[in-house]
């Protein structure tokens, strides 16, 4: 059994639909560049070279500082679960169209760049991968939503 939902979605008007994926894209360039700069500023954070106030953690030991990426993450992760791990099932949920409000949906998306930035910017064992396409669907059901919700818009002013 396949772990990857196929066939859900397929193109019906390619021209009237291409602007819609341009403008996701350059969301998930900008999401990207975001978590690209988190992720050094964590880096800098625990190092100690971010800032002159911030020399004391050059004196922490680097084996000792993923504790603190992992107590960040715990504390997050108590508030909002969804964001443990990969968030396997809130990806699937998205990918099922089990909608979750814009707010939620932003909230999210926040934490898991907060989180996973911290842990890297720390020095705990992990990747990138499956955080993002975590964060890639989020950003995708957000976008989605956000459109649904101006188009809702649009048809209300323009309609009979």
């Amino acid at each position: 059994k396949s772990n990857f939902l196929e066939g859900l979605y397929s193109l019906h008007s390619p021209l009237q639909e291409l602007p819609f994926y341009v403008g996701l894209g350059f969301l998930s360039a900008f999401v990207s560049s975001f978590l690209s700069q988190a992720v050094k500023l964590n880096k800098s954070f625990f190092d100690g070279t971010s800032h002159k106030r911030l020399k004391f953690m050059q004196n922490i030991p680097e084996r000792l500082r993923p504790l603190f990426g992992g107590l960040v993450c715990g504390i997050v992760g108590l508030k909002f679960p969804q964001i443990l791990f990969n968030g396997s099932e809130t990806f699937r949920g998205l990918l099922t169209n089990s909608s979750l409000p814009f707010g939620m949906l932003v909230l999210l998306l926040s934490m898991k760049i907060i989180t996973t930035s911290t842990c890297i910017g720390s020095g705990l064992v992990g990747g990138l991968f499956a955080p993002a396409l975590f964060m890639g669907a989020l950003v995708g059901a957000s976008y989605h939503t956000g459109l649904a919700w101006v188009f809702a818009r649009l048809t209300d002013i323009g309609g009979p």
